[in-house]
């Protein structure tokens, strides 16, 4: 992977991670949220309540850190630390080499596999947001983490594979356009020393 694909590869990731943060963030500051709290337009969090911008105000103020020490966020933990191994594995690529490096990130697409479905569902959870018809019980009735924040990591993993394999192709040593194998030399194909021509016989010719 050449140093602009690397800076690309680790950027994603970093994107990847602040919208993993900023969906458990309101994940877990929503289910601290009572429904009885109202915005300043007395506009209530209850259920089946579309949420306005200062309703994500008061999640986001509503977060407690020792939330996440609950285990309904293992799985939220768990896809922050492949990120954390993802970016270490590409920064250190010339330890493990492009082809382990593919092989990490195409095995994100097995670990979730909810982040598939999100692909398709996110323009829709997005749209929502933005038009403000998003519900409470969009968030907290759903696996939102593993259909919002999944797809990021999904599609950066698949980058990465992609760009590895590229990497991969353009690093095999070629010979008139076929790839270059290095055959192990055995005796047969050894240059043997020509021998020397005998001397004439004496008194001859």
């Amino acid at each position: 992977m050449n140093p602009r694909r690397k800076a690309l590869s680790l950027a994603l990731i970093g994107l990847s991670i602040a919208v993993c943060c900023l969906v458990i963030v309101a994940v877990a500051g929503i289910e601290s949220t009572p429904y009885s709290t109202t915005d300043s337009a007395g506009r209530s969090m209850g259920f089946n309540d579309r949420l306005s911008p200062e309703h994500y105000w008061i999640m986001f103020s509503s977060f407690r850190v020792q939330a996440l020490l609950d285990r309904d966020y293992l799985y939220s933990w768990f896809l922050l630390a492949m990120h954390a191994c993802g970016a270490w594995l590409i920064v250190r690529q010339g330890d493990f080499g492009p082809r382990r490096i593919r092989r990490f990130f195409a095995l994100q697409g097995l670990l979730f596999p909810l982040g598939w479905l999100g692909l398709i569902m996110l323009p829709s959870t997005i749209r929502s947001i933005c038009s403000g018809t998003l519900e409470r019980e969009d968030i907290i009735d759903v696996p939102f983490i593993a259909l919002t924040a999944g797809p990021f990591w999904i599609a950066t993993a698949m980058a990465v594979v992609c760009w590895c394999r590229t990497a991969s192709t353009e690093a095999a040593p070629t010979i008139a356009g076929e790839p270059f194998v290095d055959y192990p030399s055995t005796s047969a194909n050894r240059h043997e020393p020509a021998a020397s021509n005998p001397p004439p016989a004496p008194g001859g010719g």
